[in-house]
């Protein structure tokens, strides 16, 4: 059973940038060129004139401030489908227009929705992302590959993401069984993030779940790339998905795979990609049902090659993408 690319699984993007030209004028610019498009959706200069970052869901897209770069962080509205791809275009385009640009402080962080997971699904999702870590490194700049680079980003911890390196446990720390979560419960969300041990600053984490019922993934270095963003929407909902429509598992590090004896000659790339499910024969060749997901697989892989030529990076992990 493969993955298939849902339509209706909501996500939102925050793409930090880095310019001296004012709130308003931002706004202005992907306003304008909405317009051009004929798009329909609006942006505004968020909560006090721009000047309070404020964490309410706006039906338009919004500029915040932002405490990490001289700049400000563009904030969509929930989004869903292919169609979204449009709005991003649009916005990194006008962005660009008018002189905005990003440097090693600015980010690009992802939410995928995440409301009605099974606290396995919600495991796996980042126990997928943990267990693949050392490959998603090299899809992204060195400044974000965890502290030890100097990086903005914890690294997630696969043995903390499973029941010490398990794929066995259907329990929340604190008693809570394998049932959808209520977000409103403080109790619950206290639960998920024992569990998980992880806090906002973390390259994937469940920090935003109480507030938003999404699951954050915020590796990824800023640009103003529509093809690198709309890559890693897809990439990480990949993620989400595999949890939902196959069987709930944990894959295991390729480190640990290698000491039980497993081999993989085509490749780390292509273990993920296998995992995921994102191969046509997995879908009865049905290319169309998962095409999207295929798209941003190739896209990943020249992510990867760039980033891991840059730190003369040549191993199995990268060789074989």
């Amino acid at each position: 059973m493969g993955t298939v690319f849902n339509p209706n699984r909501t996500f939102g993007v925050e793409i930090e940038t880095t310019t001296r030209s004012s709130a308003s004028t931002l706004a202005d610019a992907i306003n304008q060129e909405f317009n051009n498009r004929g798009i329909s959706a609006q942006c505004q200069v968020g909560e006090n004139n721009g000047r309070a970052y404020g964490h309410g869901v706006s039906s338009n897209w919004k500029i915040v401030p932002d405490a990490t770069v001289r700049g400000w962080e563009v904030v969509s509205p929930i989004l869903k489908g292919l169609d979204a791809k449009d709005q991003i275009d649009a916005v990194v385009t006008a962005l660009k227009g008018i002189g905005c640009g990003v440097n090693i402080g600015t980010g690009l962080h992802v939410h995928h929705d995440a409301r009605g997971l099974t606290g396995k699904q919600i495991g796996m999702t980042l126990g997928t992302y943990a267990a693949f870590q050392p490959l998603l490194n090299l899809a992204v700049s060195q400044s974000r590959r965890g502290r030890q680079y100097g990086g903005y980003n914890g690294i997630t911890n696969w043995d903390q993401m499973t029941e010490n390196g398990t794929d066995k446990w259907n329990v929340i720390r604190g008693g809570f069984s394998n049932k959808q979560f209520a977000f409103g419960d403080d109790q619950m969300r206290n639960a998920i993030t024992q569990k998980f041990n992880h806090n906002r600053e973390n390259s994937v984490n469940v920090f935003s779940l109480q507030r938003h019922g999404t699951i954050e993934f915020r590796q990824h270095q800023g640009t103003l790339n529509a093809t690198k963003i709309w890559t890693w929407v897809l990439i990480t909902q990949s993620m989400v998905e595999r949890s939902v429509q196959g069987i709930a598992k944990f894959p295991q590090p390729y480190i640990k795979e290698l000491s039980e004896g497993k081999t993989h000659q085509r490749g780390e790339f292509y273990r993920f990609k296998r995992f995921i499910g994102v191969i046509p024969k997995f879908n009865n060749y049905d290319e169309s049902a998962c095409e999207p997901y295929m798209w941003a697989f190739k896209q990943l892989a020249k992510s990867i090659k760039k980033f891991s030529q840059e730190s003369g990076i040549d191993h199995l992990m990268a060789g074989q993408v």
